[in-house]
C-alpha cells in the first residue's frame, strides 16, 4: 500500500511539473531584417504570429515620426509590448508607435533605433537594432502634395547636352515618397490605381505605402486631390548557389517594361546595391564613381530583360542585395554621349 501511494505521489509531482512547464513555456522570439533600396523592414516572429515594421533608411528628428505595426498569422499575447526609445505600445495590427516621443531625449546621428518585444515585467524577448540613421539636417521644405522626383525622374543640364534619367520601382516593394503640407501633420488616406493603400510609416516629409495590388505599369498614387504617376516593373533575382563560399552568380529577369509608355532610352542598366558586404562581394563590375551602386548593362526586349552578375560569397546563406532599373536619354552634345 505504501509503495502504491508513493507511486501516485511521484505521478502527481510529474503531472504538476508538466503543467507548470506548459503554463510558463512560450514560443521563441526571433527577428530578421529585409533591406530594400528605399526602406528596411524588420520582421519579428513569435510562434505563428509575425510583426513587421517598415522604415526609411534615414529619418528626420521631428514629430510626427510614426511607424504602424503589421501583424499577421494571429494576435500576439496581450501581455507583450513593443518598446522603442522608451515608448511602449501593445502589439496589434495597425497600432502606431512614435519614434521620437515628446519628453524623450532624441537620438543622435550615430545612435541606432532599437525595437524590442518585452513582457509586462520589462524583460526583452528579442531586439531589432536597425541600420536606420537620424539625419543631422532639418527635413527639406516641400510644398503641399507630393515632392519633386517622386516619380524617380531627374534631369542634368549642361551647356552642350542634357541627360534625362528615369528610375523604376519594383513591384511589391514598399513605396517611399516625399510629401509636404498637411500630408505630414495630418494622417490621410492614399490610393494606388484607385485601391486603398496601407500607410506603413510617416515622418517629417516622408510616407511609406504598401501597394494593395502589386503589378507592373504606370501606377497612379492619389491623396487629397494630388497625384503622382510612378513607373513600376517586376524584378526577379536568383542567387545560383548559397551553400558554400566562393564565386557564384545572380541571375535576373525584368518584366513589364513594355507596359510603361515612356520614350525608348539611349542607355539602360540595372543598379545593384549590396547591403551586407561582409557576406558577399559584387565582382561583375566596380562601384560607379564611389557610390554604393554597381551598374550592369541589360539585354533583351521591353517585355523581358535578362542578365547576370558575378558575385563572391564570403559566408554561406542568403544575401542582402537589391537592384533598380535605370534608363537615360541623352540629347545634344558629343556623339559618344548619345
Amino acid at each position: 500500500m505504501g509503495s502504491l501511494l508513493a507511486s501516485f505521489g511521484r505521478l502527481a509531482v510529474l503531472v504538476s511539473a508538466a503543467w507548470s512547464m506548459a503554463a510558463f513555456a512560450q514560443p521563441a522570439c526571433s527577428v530578421r531584417s529585409e533591406a530594400k533600396l528605399d526602406t528596411i523592414t524588420g520582421r519579428f516572429s513569435f510562434g505563428r504570429s509575425t510583426l513587421a515594421l517598415t522604415l526609411p533608411h534615414v529619418l528626420y528628428r521631428s514629430d510626427p515620426s510614426v511607424v504602424y505595426m503589421q501583424v499577421s498569422g494571429g494576435d500576439f499575447p496581450k501581455e507583450l509590448l513593443l518598446d522603442s526609445n522608451g515608448e511602449k505600445v501593445r502589439i496589434q495590427d495597425g497600432a502606431e508607435l512614435h519614434l521620437f516621443p515628446k519628453g524623450k531625449t532624441p537620438l543622435t546621428f550615430s545612435e541606432r533605433l532599437t525595437f524590442s518585444i518585452t513582457d509586462t515585467g520589462g524583460k526583452s524577448l528579442c531586439d531589432w537594432v536597425t541600420n536606420v540613421r537620424t539625419s543631422r539636417v532639418d527635413p527639406p521644405l516641400i510644398p503641399q502634395g507630393f515632392g519633386p522626383q517622386s516619380d524617380l525622374s531627374y534631369e542634368t543640364r549642361r551647356p552642350r547636352w542634357t541627360i534625362k534619367t528615369q528610375g523604376f520601382r519594383n513591384a511589391g516593394d514598399p513605396i517611399l515618397l516625399k510629401v509636404g503640407g498637411n500630408f505630414v501633420s495630418q494622417p490621410g488616406e492614399f490610393s494606388i490605381d484607385g485601391l486603398p493603400a496601407t500607410v506603413l510609416a510617416r515622418n517629417a516629409c516622408q510616407v511609406i505605402l504598401e501597394d494593395p495590388h502589386p503589378a507592373a505599369g504606370m501606377r497612379v498614387i492619389e491623396s487629397r486631390g494630388y497625384s503622382v504617376a510612378i513607373p513600376v516593373v517586376v524584378l526577379e533575382m536568383k542567387l545560383l548557389s548559397s551553400t558554400s563560399r566562393g564565386p557564384t552568380s545572380i541571375e535576373f529577369n525584368l518584366l513589364g517594361r513594355d507596359r510603361i509608355d515612356l520614350p525608348a532610352p539611349s542607355d539602360r542598366s540595372l543598379a545593384f546595391t549590396n547591403f551586407d558586404p561582409s557576406r558577399v562581394q559584387i565582382v561583375c563590375a566596380k562601384p560607379w564613381h564611389g557610390l554604393d551602386s554597381t551598374f550592369i548593362r541589360l539585354h533583351g526586349n521591353d517585355d523581358r530583360l535578362t542578365g547576370s552578375c558575378r558575385v563572391k560569397l564570403l559566408q554561406p546563406g542568403p544575401v542582402s542585395i537589391d537592384a533598380r532599373l535605370m534608363e537615360t536619354q541623352t540629347q545634344g552634345g558629343w556623339p559618344w554621349l548619345r
